[in-house]
C-alpha cells in the first residue's frame, strides 16, 4: 500500500497469489478495511484500523465455493459490512463482514494486534447468457 501524501509505502504484504482487485468499504471515511481479490478463489479481507509494526493489518483468507478466479468485489454504500464477489465462472457471491468480538488485543508494552473476524456467505448466484 502507497501512501500518495507521505510518497512512502505504508505496508506490504504477500497473499501467495496474483491480486486482480483491490476494494475498499468507503472512500469518504477514514480506511476501515479492504479487501483483496485473488487467484485460485481467495479473497482476503484486511481490517485497516490498527496496523502492528510488524503483522501489518490484520487479516482473514476465505474461499469461494467454486473453484475459480476472484475478478472483482464492491460494497454495498448502504452497509459497508456487505460485499459482492464476483467470480470467473460468473458467479456472484454476497458475502458480510463480521467483526471479532475484541478489535484491538494488547500485545506487548507499546504494541496493539486486532483480532481477526469473519466473513459469512448470504447468497450466491450464476449469471449466463
Amino acid at each position: 500500500m502507497f501512501d500518495l501524501r507521505m510518497n512512502q509505502v505504508r505496508w506490504e504484504a504477500n497473499v501467495k497469489n496474483g491480486v486482480c482487485a483491490v476494494g475498499f468499504d468507503r472512500c469518504d471515511i477514514q480506511m476501515n478495511k479492504f479487501v483483496v481479490c485473488c487467484l485460485e478463489a481467495q479473497f482476503h479481507t484486511f481490517d485497516a484500523r490498527t496496523q502492528h509494526p510488524q503483522k501489518g493489518f490484520s487479516s482473514v483468507t476465505e474461499r469461494v465455493s467454486a473453484g475459480s478466479t476472484v475478478w472483482g468485489v464492491s460494497h454495498l454504500p448502504q452497509n459497508r459490512e456487505v460485499m459482492m464477489i464476483s467470480s470467473g465462472d460468473g458467479t456472484l457471491h454476497l458475502y458480510k463482514y463480521h467483526y471479532p468480538d475484541q478489535r484491538k488485543i494488547k500485545v506487548g508494552w507499546l504494541a496493539a494486534w486486532q483480532g481477526q473476524g469473519h466473513a459469512s456467505a448470504l447468497a450466491r448466484g450464476r449469471l449466463q447468457a
